[in-house]
């Protein structure tokens, strides 16, 4: 025979389950963002890898302008397009990797078999062309600004390039992308109306070195500067001006 439980005994395990669930939704919460930071890594990995067998091909890593100019900044479309080539060229063949879980961002999945196929056919279809769509034969490096969505505007790429030129022979610590920007200080749960100006994680960066080692940097005035290139001979990458941490 079951005894019911009393009014007293049914307040006391509810409140028990209240102070568990006050205790383990704080590391919930830690855990999955440390999962998305690891798969933000690897994604950011797979990508420098992608760049560096591109620059041992072709000598350079890929860049729009001169080696000695500066690509455009998160304004302008130069990171997509550079990213872009390295699915035109076969060295990424997964633009589902061009997203961290842990932004807004949302890659849409190839479902087009003959995309599948050839890559050249892939595009930031959520912004511009549709898969397949004849302007998406046109190599990313030709005079398209118009081609593909900037960095501000894309929702299906969370990581930059560096701004700058560089040879096959650079240096295994030189900043090579990274997240392409920080939360703005504040509620890390507000949403704002650019892609481009919530970041990928809310202290700091996931950093791509030449090496293809990742490391995560803390939010800090000093690394911020670092990384969007405000000190002479740092990385120059596409940052939201938007969300400087200061």
């Amino acid at each position: 025979m079951t005894r019911s439980l009393s009014s007293a005994e049914v307040v006391l395990c509810l409140s028990l389950l209240l102070v568990l669930a006050a205790f383990s939704g704080p590391v919930f919460r830690r855990n999955r963002e440390g999962c998305c930071r690891t798969k933000c890594s690897s994604n950011l990995r797979q990508l420098g890898l992608a760049a560096v067998q591109y620059g041992d091909d072709k000598r350079f890593l890929p860049h729009l302008g001169s080696l000695r100019a500066l690509d455009g900044d998160i304004r302008s479309s130069d990171t997509p397009r550079a990213v872009r080539a390295l699915a035109w060229y076969g060295y990424h063949d997964n633009p589902e990797g061009f997203v961290c879980p842990q932004s807004d961002d949302v890659n849409l999945p190839i479902g087009d078999a003959s995309v599948l196929e050839n890559m050249r056919l892939w595009g930031y279809a959520r912004d511009y062309a549709e898969p397949g769509d004849p302007r998406n034969t046109t190599s990313p490096f030709a005079d398209q600004a118009t081609r593909d969505p900037t960095l501000l505007e894309t929702s299906e790429l969370s990581f930059g390039l560096t701004r700058r030129g560089l040879t096959r022979n650079v240096a295994s610590g030189v900043v090579l992308g990274a997240d392409r920007s920080v939360r703005v200080e504040g509620d890390p749960g507000a949403k704002v109306s650019s892609p481009g100006d919530y970041g990928n994680h809310p202290d700091g960066w996931n950093v791509l070195n030449a090496d293809c080692t990742v490391e995560f940097v803390a939010s800090s005035v000093e690394n911020y500067q670092r990384l969007a290139g405000l000190e002479k001979g740092q990385a120059a990458l596409p940052l939201s001006d938007k969300a400087r941490p200061f």
